[in-house]
């Protein structure tokens, strides 16, 4: 049992950064089944047999700085909507029972932008990286 605990302290340090990184930014409320997620500080990704509920991402640009958000959507059953709104609120992007396609969107102001996927009974996948760079 004790060198059960001295191992979990040896790899504590390790471990807090990565549960840190990956669940600062990121929330939702939902249920998925037979799922393969990957959240990282450039993007979002997951494939699922079932996706019900919401995950949510946030982001920051810095003042001169722009973003390119690439997004990879499969749907093979269900609805899967993407927005992307900036810190006041305001609607950058609004898609609603999206098909399987692929596209980019321009995201020009700096602050915080929150991207968010709302699934309703959904199969297939999304995939979503924003690319930061400068004007």
């Amino acid at each position: 049992m004790i060198d059960v605990i001295k191992r979990i302290f040896r790899l504590a340090p390790v471990l807090l950064p990565v549960l840190l990184l990956t669940t600062a930014c990121t929330s939702g409320s939902y249920t998925t089944i037979g799922s393969i997620e990957n959240n990282t500080s450039t993007g979002m990704s997951m494939s699922y047999q079932y996706f019900n509920g919401y995950k949510a991402n946030t982001f920051h640009l810095d003042s001169g700085e722009t973003a390119e958000a690439d997004v990879d959507i499969k749907t093979e059953e269900g609805k899967l909507s993407l927005s992307i709104t900036d810190q006041e609120g305001s609607s950058c992007y609004q898609g609603t029972d999206l098909p399987t396609s692929s596209f980019s969107v321009k995201l020009e102001k700096s602050g915080d932008y929150t991207v968010r996927f709302d699934a309703v009974k959904h199969k297939g996948s999304y995939k979503l990286e924003w690319k930061i760079g400068k004007e």
